[in-house]
C-alpha cells in the first residue's frame, strides 16, 4: 500500500516542496490491461494520462515534457543542478513506468469510465496545470531527458520521498532518492551520476535515447577520465596546473571537447581557445574543492557521456608549518618577506642543508625563490635524485614553482631539497609545497 507522507515535512527548515511516496512494485514486463500503453524504455512518451484531483474527475492527456517540468516545480523545486538533474531522472521514470504497456493498475479510472496512468496527488505525483516551472528546472529536465536508468539491466520504478536524514546517501535502499540527503549530496560537489550511483546501487546502467525530444544522441566514444598535474616554471597564483585528457587521441573528426570544472558545488564550462585540443593550463586555488569532467560534442550537437577526475583540495604547506610535515636539517633560519606565499621562506647558505615533506597525494610542486644569488637545488623524490634545478635570475622571482611530479595514482611519497652553492651563489629558499592530496 502507497502511504502518504505526513503534512508536517513541509514545515523542515529546508522547506522542501510535498514529496510523494514512491515505491518500488510490479517489475516491467508484467501482462495486463494498459491505459497510455506506451511500449519504449528506451524513448519517453510523448503525452501522459493524468487522473486531475481538482474536483472534476476529468482525465487530461498531458505533454509528457510538460508534466515533468510542472511536477518537478512542484515536488523538487530546488537550487542545486545536481541535486535536480537527479530528481528529474527520478520523477520522469516514475510516471514513465506507469504509462508502460502492462503497468497500468486496473483501478485507475474515473466515473466516466476513462483510464489514468498517474493521480494527480501524492499517491503518485503532484501535478498542477497552472504552476510556474523555473527555468533552472527546465534547464535539468532538458539535459536529461534522454537518460532513464535501469537495475540489472531492467527499467525500474523510481521511488523517493523526502527523507529525514541530512548526510549524504545515509538512507539509499538501491531504488529510492530521499530529497534532504540528496541536497547534502549536491552542497559536497558531487554530480547527477554519482548521486544515482549512490542511490541506486548496484548493478545501475544508464541508457540515453537517440531520438527523445530535447536530448541529442550520444557520442559513444571512451576518452578517459581526466588528469590534473602541477607545473614547473610558473608563479603560484597563475595558471600553475594542466588538465589533460584523451591521452589515446581517440576524439572523432568532427567532434570537439567540452570540458566543465566544479565552482562553489556546481558546474560551469571552462572557455577552451582550441576545443580539439585536449588539454588546458589553469589555476588552481588552495584549500577550495576542485574536480574537472569532460565529453565530445559533435557538430550536430550530439553529446558523449561525462568523463570526471575524483573531487580534491590542493594543500599547500608553507615553511612555517608546525604540522610536523616538514623535517628540516641544520643551517636554516626563517625570513619574513611579504613576497612569499605565506608571509616568510626558510632559508639557507649552508651547502647539503636539507628540508624534507612526507605527504600522501598524485601531484607534488617545489615552491621557492629564484634570483642573482641563488645556487642550484638538488629534489630528491623517495630517496632518488629527481632534477638538478639552477635558481638564477637576474632579478629575484618569488613563489616559482620549481619543480613538479606527478603519480598516476595517489600515494605516500617523500620529496627533499637540497643547496649546492656555485661560485658568489650560495642561497636556498623553501617558500613551501603545493600537493595535490
Amino acid at each position: 500500500m502507497f502511504r502518504l507522507l505526513v503534512s508536517a515535512l513541509l514545515a523542515t527548515a529546508l522547506a522542501l516542496p510535498a514529496l510523494a511516496l514512491r515505491e518500488p512494485s510490479a517489475a516491467l514486463g508484467s501482462t495486463g490491461p494498459s491505459c497510455t500503453g506506451h511500449r519504449s524504455t528506451i524513448d519517453p512518451p510523448a503525452t501522459i494520462r493524468v487522473g486531475r484531483n481538482n474536483g472534476s474527475g476529468a482525465v487530461e492527456t498531458v505533454d509528457f515534457r510538460t508534466y515533468v517540468g510542472r511536477v518537478m516545480a512542484k515536488e523538487w523545486n530546488l537550487k542545486q543542478p545536481a541535486a535536480l538533474e537527479t530528481a528529474a531522472v527520478a520523477v520522469k521514470q516514475y510516471a514513465w513506468y506507469y504509462a508502460l504497456a502492462g503497468n497500468w493498475r486496473k483501478s485507475y479510472v474515473n466515473p466516466a469510465g476513462e483510464c489514468f496512468d498517474v493521480k494527480d496527488g501524492t499517491i503518485d505525483q503532484i501535478y498542477r496545470s497552472d504552476v510556474t516551472v523555473a527555468a533552472r528546472i527546465w534547464t535539468a529536465v532538458d539535459a536529461t531527458w534522454g537518460l532513464s536508468v535501469r537495475k540489472s539491466n531492467k527499467f525500474f520504478l523510481t521511488g523517493y520521498r523526502a527523507g529525514s536524514a541530512v548526510e549524504c546517501g545515509s538512507d539509499a535502499t538501491g531504488y529510492r532518492l530521499f530529497a534532504k540527503s540528496v541536497i547534502d549530496c549536491a552542497n559536497d560537489g558531487l554530480t547527477r551520476e554519482e548521486i544515482q550511483q549512490i542511490y541506486y546501487a548496484p548493478n545501475l546502467s544508464f541508457h540515453w535515447s537517440a531520438t527523445a525530444s530535447g536530448q541529442v544522441a550520444p557520442v559513444d566514444v571512451a576518452i578517459g577520465d581526466p588528469v590534473v598535474e602541477l607545473l614547473a616554471g610558473v608563479t603560484l597564483g597563475s595558471a600553475n596546473a594542466r588538465v589533460s585528457w584523451d591521452r589515446e587521441a581517440k576524439r572523432p573528426e568532427g567532434t570537439t571537447y567540452q570540458l566543465q570544472r566544479l565552482v562553489r558545488g556546481a558546474w560551469k564550462d571552462v572557455a577552451l581557445a582550441d576545443a580539439t585540443r585536449p588539454s588546458v593550463d589553469l589555476y588552481l586555488k588552495t584549500g577550495v574543492q576542485h574536480g574537472f569532467r569532460v565529453r565530445l560534442r559533435d557538430e550536430a550537437g550530439n553529446l558523449g557521456g561525462w568523463y570526471s577526475t575524483a573531487r580534491f583540495k590542493p594543500l599547500l604547506v608553507q615553511n612555517s608549518s608546525s604540522s610536523g610535515a616538514l623535517s628540516w636539517s641544520s643551517g636554516w633560519t626563517r625570513s619574513s618577506t611579504r613576497n612569499a606565499s605565506g608571509g616568510s621562506v626558510g632559508t639557507t647558505t649552508r651547502v647539503g642543508s636539507r628540508v624534507t615533506h612526507t605527504f600522501t597525494g598524485s601531484a607534488f610542486a617545489l615552491v621557492g625563490t629564484q634570483g642573482p644569488r641563488f645556487g642550484l637545488a638538488r629534489v630528491f623524490v623517495d630517496d632518488v635524485l629527481e632534477a638538478e634545478i639552477d635558481l638564477f635570475a637576474p632579478r629575484n622571482r618569488w613563489r616559482q614553482q620549481l619543480f613538479a611530479r606527478h603519480w598516476d595514482a595517489p600515494g605516500k611519497h617523500t620529496v627533499s631539497v637540497e643547496l649546492v652553492a656555485l661560485k658568489g651563489r650560495q642561497r636556498l629558499h623553501f617558500d613551501a609545497g603545493l600537493v595535490l592530496p
